[in-house]
């Protein structure tokens, strides 16, 4: 006997004689909750059940990706985003998190104590034709620089420094990206306090 959850939500419930079971039509990015047991029909006899959770990995994000942090609880990163921080610190201010400031919503990290590499990577994120990356920042430091990379187009990276110094105001930035057009890539927004 095979059961699928999706938090309390039983999706499957079937019996099969089968050593293998496929889920279809599963969400991208959702953790689901699998129990196994074995039956025997004559005379009954029923196993204890075997439980396992697994989540299912994120889509790729179309160009029109969007990500505007407000729905993201303070203190996390969005899902399908990592923290690659170099550094594993206790306190999570000091890593990549979405702070609340002024009613929005934005990804951060607290280099005050942070000796070491902080990166935070989006989703994949497929580019067709005239793809253009906007993204806002600021930096309140003067020492430490915000770079955006490009990677997971093979060979063909390129890294943009878009602050060589502080600025206390938010800044827009935009970057052309048809050099990648038909790939799949990942952006990494990295801070080097070292």
């Amino acid at each position: 006997q095979v059961q699928l959850y999706k938090e309390t939500e039983l999706l499957v419930d079937t019996k099969t004689q089968d050593l293998s079971y496929t889920f279809n039509n599963l969400s991208p990015a959702t953790t689901y909750r699998v129990r196994v047991r074995g039956i025997i029909d004559n005379p009954l006899q029923e196993s204890d059940w075997i439980e396992i959770m697994f989540t299912t990995d994120c889509d790729v994000a179309l160009p029109t990706f969007t990500q505007n942090f407000e729905n993201t609880a303070s203190g996390s990163i969005p899902v399908c985003w990592d923290n690659m921080s170099e550094t594993s610190l206790a306190d999570n201010t000091k890593n990549w998190s979405v702070k609340a400031e002024s009613g929005n919503k934005s990804v951060t990290v607290n280099t005050s104590e942070l000796y070491g590499t902080a990166v935070l990577l989006s989703p994949m994120i497929f580019v067709e034709d005239n793809t253009i990356l906007s993204y806002s920042y600021r930096n309140l430091t003067h020492t430490d620089k915000l770079k955006v990379e490009v990677r997971g187009a093979g060979t063909r990276q390129f890294s943009d420094v878009i602050l060589e110094g502080g600025h206390s105001g938010w800044q827009q930035k935009l970057l052309e990206l048809s050099a990648y057009e038909g790939d799949t890539i990942q952006l990494a927004f990295i801070v080097d306090a070292k």
